[in-house]
């Protein structure tokens, strides 16, 4: 019982824009005690890869406890697990964070990106952009 009160809470993000469809998208749900690997360090973080070609793109983040995440999502155009970026480190493929923040020459940090499941389950929305 006191196992369920805790961990009681999803996270439903949906991801909109995602224009490759022979692609995969990826997930990448960050709590506060790994904040510094947000955006990009995803062997961090609690992932999910959900196929491009779906007709609504929902990642679900189950049995999570209450506090802060930042939450980080890319379209992996060519399947290979990761997030492509050029010589400057600019990312070539589409991505989005939570909140839909996004910075010219700079990733957005943790406390940009934080949402709060406090009481209930959260439903977010994410766009992909480059």
């Amino acid at each position: 019982m006191f196992y369920k009160q805790l961990f009681a809470f999803e996270l439903f993000i949906e991801i909109g824009n995602v224009k490759n469809k022979n692609s995969v998208v990826g997930c990448a749900l960050f709590d506060k005690t790994i904040k510094d690997s947000f955006p990009t360090d995803y062997e961090k973080a609690l992932q999910l890869n959900i196929p491009g070609n779906m007709e609504n793109i929902v990642c679900r983040f189950e049995n999570l406890p209450s506090g802060d995440y930042a939450i980080s999502v890319f379209n992996d155009e060519n399947n290979n697990g990761e997030l492509d970026t050029n010589l400057f480190g600019i990312p070539k493929e589409d991505w989005g964070v939570s909140n839909n923040i996004r910075h010219a020459m700079s990733s957005p940090t943790f406390e940009e990106a934080k949402v709060t499941i406090d009481n209930d389950n959260l439903k977010i929305r994410i766009d992909l952009g480059n």
